[in-house]
């Protein structure tokens, strides 16, 4: 298993979203979504793409060890979704993409 998969059920859970909703708004089953926290499945880089906004977080938070991932939001005593006020626009950014 990746950090990734282990990484997503984290940033989920802190962003307060069941798998029902997290699915939902991914537009994904949620059969998918617990694949890809037990490392059965991996996202694709689109819809890692597509998640990070949605969990509000920057695209290296989702590749970080789960440990920090963990860490950093204690340390800061914010959770996770909350450490990055535009991770939309800085996603787009990292990925030279534009609307």
């Amino acid at each position: 298993m990746s950090n990734i998969n282990t990484n997503i059920k984290v940033l989920r859970e802190e962003a307060r979203l069941s798998v029902e909703e997290f699915a939902e708004k991914m537009n994904v089953s949620k059969e998918t979504v617990v694949n890809w926290e037990k490392g059965k499945q991996d996202p694709t880089n689109e819809q890692i793409e597509q998640m990070c906004p949605i969990l509000r977080i920057h695209l290296e938070d989702i590749f970080l060890d789960d440990m920090t991932v963990q860490q950093l939001s204690e340390k800061l005593g914010v959770p996770a979704y909350r450490m990055h006020k535009d991770a939309a626009g800085e996603l787009k950014d990292i990925l030279g993409t534009a609307e």
